[in-house]
């Protein structure tokens, strides 16, 4: 079998990439998977982003403070904080993922009635195994 430049482009292409690729991208892990819980002052998660997060976050809810805590409000304050994650530091790359939680689940009728709306943010930073968890609280 005779071999052109055209077979050989292909088949020297075709032997960089899998042997290349496929010991690094297919390899089976051995060890199951781990979660790792990183406390929000590692460096590694950017311990001033987290506290601008933080302080942002609240800022936001304040605007809620004396709403009643329904359904309606609960809505709102999710909107109004996922925007602010999305605008401020999601678009700017500095975080890699999140999720806001204002619903039955955190407000339980106890909360409610104690006048409170309870707000958990998820966030996942760039470069990071686990999420970090933001409880904030508002007194309504």
């Amino acid at each position: 079998m005779s071999m052109n430049r055209r077979s050989f482009f292909k088949n020297s292409i075709f032997a960089a990439i899998f042997s290349v690729v496929i010991p690094k991208t297919f390899a089976k892990t051995t060890s199951s998977p781990k979660t790792v819980e990183i406390p929000p002052s590692t460096p590694i998660l950017g311990g001033s982003i987290l506290d601008n997060i933080k302080k942002d976050v609240e800022k936001v809810l304040s605007r809620y403070a004396g709403e009643t805590n329904d359904v309606v409000t609960r809505q709102n304050a999710s909107y109004s904080v996922s925007d602010m994650l999305s605008t401020k530091y999601h678009q700017q790359r500095l975080i890699y993922n999140y999720s806001v939680v204002i619903n039955e689940t955190n407000n339980s009728p106890r909360v409610i009635d104690s006048n409170k709306m309870a707000c958990d943010v998820y966030l996942q930073f760039n470069n990071s195994v686990g999420y970090s968890i933001l409880n904030c609280v508002v007194t309504c």
